[in-house]
C-alpha cells in the first residue's frame, strides 16, 4: 500500500487530470500468493477506504479487481465492502473471467499494456518507469516524512489507528504506520494500474 500512496501523491503533483477527470482502477491479482491476502485486516481495509473517499481529492470512476483467490472475495465482501460509500460500492466489483474482458473492453487499445491486449506498452516497462519516477521524489517523501503535528500542544487526546480511528480531525493529523521512505521493489504477482479517463 505505501507504493500505491506514493504513486498518488506524485499523480495529484503532476497530472491535473488525474484530479479533475477521475480514475479508473485495473487491480490484478493473477499468482498472487495467499499470504498477500492475510495481510488485510479491518482496521487496515478502514483506514485504507476512509484515506481513498475521504482524504484524497480522487473521483473513483471505477475498479475491478480480478484473478483473486476465491479468499479475496471473502475478504473483499466481509472486510472492504462494508467500508465503501455508496457509490464506490457500486463502482467497484471483483468479476469473473468473463465479466473482466467486459470491463478491460471498454477502454481504448491506446491505454491498455499489451498483456491486457492493448497497445501502451508492457507491464514490465511500466513497472521500470514508475519505480524510476518514485525514487526520482526519494528526497520530496523524505522531506514530506518531517511533517506533522506537535501531540504535547493537543488540548484532548488524540485517537490514533491503534485506536481503530484514522480520521480524527483534519487531513493533517491523520497517522499512518511505516512514514519511513521504503526502496520501491516490484511485485511480480501484484500488478496495479490507473488509468486517467477523460
Amino acid at each position: 500500500m505505501k507504493v500505491f500512496f506514493m504513486t498518488l501523491e506524485i499523480l495529484l503533483m503532476e497530472d491535473d487530470d488525474f484530479v479533475i477527470s477521475g480514475i479508473t482502477g485495473v487491480v490484478d491479482h493473477n499468482e498472487c500468493p495467499v499470504s498477500y491476502y492475510l495481510q488485510f485486516t479491518p482496521v487496515l481495509m478502514k483506514n485504507f477506504l476512509q484515506c481513498i473517499q475521504n482524504a484524497y481529492p480522487l473521483r473513483v470512476k471505477g475498479c475491478a479487481v480480478f484473478n483473486t483467490l476465491t479468499v479475496f472475495e471473502t475478504i473483499f465482501n466481509t472486510f472492504i465492502k462494508p467500508f465503501l460509500g455508496s457509490k464506490l460500492r457500486k463502482r467497484v466489483t471483483v468479476p469473473n473471467k468473463e465479466q473482466s474482458k467486459e470491463f478491460l473492453s471498454k477502454f481504448p487499445r491506446s491505454l491498455l499494456p499489451t498483456e491486457y491486449g492493448g497497445t501502451n506498452g508492457s507491464m514490465d516497462d511500466a513497472v521500470e518507469q514508475w519505480k524510476k519516477k518514485v525514487e526520482s521524489y526519494r528526497q520530496w517523501f523524505l522531506d514530506d516524512a518531517k511533517y506533522g503535528t506537535n501531540e504535547k500542544l493537543r488540548v484532548d487526546k488524540s485517537k490514533t489507528i491503534e485506536d481503530g480511528v484514522i480520521t480524527d480531525g483534519t487531513f493533517r493529523n491523520l497517522v499512518f504506520p511505516s512514514t519511513n521512505f521504503m526502496t520501491l521493489k516490484s511485485l511480480p504477482f501484484l500488478s496495479l494500474n490507473i488509468y486517467v479517463v477523460k
